[in-house]
């Protein structure tokens, strides 16, 4: 029991690693779609 509950955490760590790992790219990925919308926005109302 002891071991399967060991190789759970191991596994949640793991997936909690790699999240963290990919965490700056989605940031900068959302980021970049709140600039684009921001800017597309911005033009419209500048154009009515």
């Amino acid at each position: 029991m002891m071991d399967e509950a060991l190789a759970w955490l191991s596994c949640v760590v793991a997936a909690a690693q790699g999240i963290a790992g990919h965490a700056d790219a989605i940031v900068s990925a959302v980021g970049g779609l709140l600039a684009i919308y921001g800017r597309v926005t911005a033009t419209k109302v500048i154009k009515r």
